[in-house]
């Protein structure tokens, strides 16, 4: 009698034991393995690009990230890539000293203006790396095509003229100065003036002879007489 009554007893016990069949014994597991991942900080990130936009720290878990900036600094824009290498706006919520991010990212772009800055998990580097290399090859097809588009400015009349003046032309191999220039000058005066004829009066008579330049040969030339003038009366009067 008694041993039947232990048996009803261990039976009861084992069924009350036993796992329900709606699952809820698993899903409680995996709850407690969810918090367990939650509670797992990960400070595995790097960060490079502007020193002024960079966090000072960066962690995360499994759904969150935290944020770490300077006290009295402005929040910059947040973006996150994805794996598809799409650029995606996200929010940071203050918490305290952080600003947490309520989402799994794993590479973020913090831009202000003109400068950025990039946050990565360390096992997402190379994601990162192919972008900035597209963007790379991006820009130098752009700033190529762009150069191969503009075409080449004519040069005007006006500028041609100008550039003319301007430059000097050098006339068998050497430019006159100012100084050979006025040498060149006084010396074409004293040989023009021995090519002109001098006239050489001949003592005793009214005839001069011309002396042509170096030859000795000499032209006679008869040369106008003036009338002779006489004074009458202390008045002077030239004799017809």
């Amino acid at each position: 009698m008694r041993q039947g009554i232990a048996c009803v007893l261990v039976c009861s016990q084992l069924a009350g034991c036993a796992a329900p069949n709606n699952g809820s014994w698993w899903d409680g597991w995996g709850y407690l393995a969810s918090a367990e991942a939650e509670h797992q900080f990960d400070f595995s990130w790097g960060l490079t690009g502007s020193d002024q936009l960079a966090p000072l720290q960066v962690f995360s878990n499994a759904k969150q990230v935290w944020l770490q900036f300077p006290s009295g600094s402005y929040l910059p824009a947040l973006f996150t890539l994805r794996r598809d290498g799409a650029l995606v706006s996200v929010q940071a919520q203050p918490q305290g000293i952080y600003h947490v991010v309520n989402e799994s990212v794993d590479v973020l772009l913090l831009r202000r203006g003109a400068e950025e800055a990039w946050a990565y998990r360390t096992v997402s580097k190379p994601l990162l790396l192919s972008y900035l290399h597209k963007q790379q090859t991006l820009l130098q097809r752009e700033r190529t095509r762009q150069a191969t588009a503009q075409p080449a400015q004519p040069y005007s009349d006006a500028a041609l003229r100008h550039a003319t003046l301007i430059e000097p032309v050098q006339a068998q191999g050497h430019i006159n100065t100012s100084s050979q220039l006025e040498k060149q000058s006084r010396l074409g005066s004293e040989a023009h003036a021995r090519a002109l004829p001098v006239l050489t009066p001949h003592l005793g008579s009214n005839k001069h002879y011309v002396k042509n330049g170096p030859s000795s040969k000499t032209t006679p030339f008869q040369a106008r007489q003036e009338p002779a003038a006489r004074v009458i009366h202390g008045e002077r009067q030239s004799s017809a």
